[in-house]
């Protein structure tokens, strides 16, 4: 996918939660939680994936994790990398199921 293809697509043909999530960080309320989160070094991520053949974006699945190893990312089960704790660190988190959970390891 090139930055042109990205920049296209960052309209309507966007899945809905992608969409949202793009909309919700101009929210004040959104603006508001950056700021604080910037005060302990931490941001905002979307959490997303991209298909294979088309390199459009996905929703990142509940079962699939963002995995950066050896300067290249991959998407790997949650399960597989849960096991590999000493090998992995968290750098992402989202609110899943009543709690804080690691999305994305380095």
């Amino acid at each position: 996918m090139t930055i042109a293809n990205v920049a296209q697509e960052a309209g309507p043909g966007l899945p809905q939660g992608v969409r949202t999530a793009q909309e919700a960080i101009h929210l004040p309320e959104v603006q508001e939680m950056l700021r604080r989160l910037s005060e302990y070094g931490l941001g905002i991520c979307m959490p997303h994936m991209h298909d294979g053949q088309t390199g459009e974006f996905q929703r990142l699945a509940d079962e699939v994790m963002q995995v950066e190893s050896g300067l290249a990312v991959s998407f790997r089960p949650v399960a597989e990398v849960a096991g590999q704790a000493d090998r992995f660190f968290p750098v992402q988190w989202l609110w899943r199921a009543g709690a804080s959970a690691a999305l994305g390891r380095v």
